[in-house]
């Protein structure tokens, strides 16, 4: 148990889009479009730090100066990925070689002392993605598959619903088929009446377990291992303490269903298997999710991580400890009242980079948010006292135009309410 040396902390937010450049959505279950970024990856992820670097600054001058307040700076998952769907490498080695001018020169500064960052997450595997080798070569058709059938099924305009080459494609018409479990299909013509453009719940609803079910049975066939992790690092110091958590659940939406050969594609890779037991780290860099820091016991999920619950079975099932403070990167999550496993009086914040909160800012071209909770019986979402939305010109590596700087007020900590 480390030293108690802040009694409050104050959350601040990186809010800006993470998801894949030009993404389209299936079923609202999993994604296409392409990765941004560039081939080299020193290049790439350098653009990112110094991108990141920029909003460290500029959040620097919005925070609370009190030394007993920690400053938590959170930024989204998939913030590190670069234009394959992750970086070729080990995590670690890529996490202790391309990191080490922002945790042990600019995160080092006396400025940030009182500071805890929690980066996002980046994306590694040990294997390259050839998807000319088997079982990638059969699971990325599956991927180009699925899309195909969803554009077949919901056309965007007249033009697709006439497309011959469509619906004379043997592969699209046998899977087709398989969809239809009420009435024989005798023909593609037949098939189109009965589903194209169909608004029938029923009818999607085909569509959307056909997707879950064959996307299930990619993972788990799928053989190239991607390790998604979270890095928590201390500011204002070279000696820096700094965690790792590790992403256990993969979201049917983590990576895109289809493109290049060399791409890591949602049908053809796997997060590597976590052992049960204990969320509570015994090593800064095991792949659990809890750890202390000034005697603040905080908890990360990443994702789907908190939708399933990962941090209250782990209090359930081992009896572990509750947290102090819960944080969520994610990349189309929000906070769940029945994921909520910090202590009462707790707090509970969540950095999103895919979709807004309100219909407004999703008008506007916004597809971000941050949300935070303090834990009672009358938990409500509580408001950033400050917002400042900034312009850059960082689209080959980010989806969006603008991103914004949230800050929430100082927090008492729980045991000091």
């Amino acid at each position: 148990m480390s030293e108690k040396k802040y009694s409050k902390v104050q959350m601040i937010g990186l809010a800006i889009s993470t998801t894949p450049g030009n993404m389209t959505s299936i079923a609202e279950t999993s994604d296409d479009g392409s990765y941004l970024g560039f081939d080299d990856l020193q290049k790439d992820i350098s653009m990112r730090i110094d991108f990141l670097k920029e909003a460290i600054k500029q959040a620097y001058e919005m925070r609370d100066k009190s030394s007993d307040v920690l400053k938590v700076f959170t930024i989204p998952e998939f913030f590190f990925r670069g234009n394959k769907g992750a970086y070729l490498g080990d995590n670690r080695e890529i996490f202790n070689t391309h990191f080490d001018d922002l945790v042990y020169g600019f995160l080092a500064k006396k400025d940030f002392a009182d500071w805890l960052f929690v980066l996002g997450t980046l994306l590694t595997s040990n294997t390259k993605a050839d998807n000319n080798k088997e079982p990638a070569k059969s699971l990325a058709k599956v991927g180009d598959s699925l899309v195909s059938i969803y554009n077949w099924l919901h056309p965007t305009n007249s033009e697709t619903m006439q497309n011959d080459s469509l619906r004379k494609n043997p592969s699209l018409s046998s899977l087709l088929k398989i969809l239809d479990k009420k009435e024989n299909v005798d023909s593609e013509t037949a098939c189109a009446s009965e589903y194209l453009n169909s608004s029938e719940p029923s009818k999607d609803k085909d569509y959307l377990d056909f997707l879950s079910n064959t996307l299930n049975y990619c993972d788990s066939i799928a053989d190239i291992d991607v390790y998604n992790c979270c890095y928590i690092v201390e500011g204002g110091t070279s000696k820096s303490q700094f965690f790792s958590v590790q992403k256990k659940y993969k979201s049917k939406e983590d990576f895109i269903l289809r493109g290049p050969n060399d791409n890591y594609l949602q049908t053809t890779v796997r997060y590597p298997d976590i052992p049960e037991g204990s969320e509570i780290k015994k090593d800064p860099s095991d792949p659990y999710s809890i750890f202390n820091f000034h005697g603040i016991n905080f908890g990360i999920e990443i994702c789907l991580d908190h939708r399933c619950k990962r941090l209250v079975n782990a209090h359930e099932q081992q009896r572990g400890q509750l947290v102090d403070v819960q944080i969520v990167v994610s990349c189309g999550m929000a906070i769940r009242d029945e994921s909520i496993a910090a202590v009462e009086n707790g707090i509970v914040f969540n950095c999103d980079g895919e979709y807004a909160l309100n219909k407004e800012d999703e008008k506007n071209g916004k597809h971000y948010h941050t949300m935070l909770k303090i834990v009672n019986r009358s938990a409500q979402i509580q408001p950033a006292v400050k917002k400042e939305e900034i312009t850059y010109n960082v689209s080959l590596l980010y989806p969006g135009e603008t991103y914004e700087i949230h800050v929430y007020p100082p927090l008492d900590l729980p045991n000091n309410r």
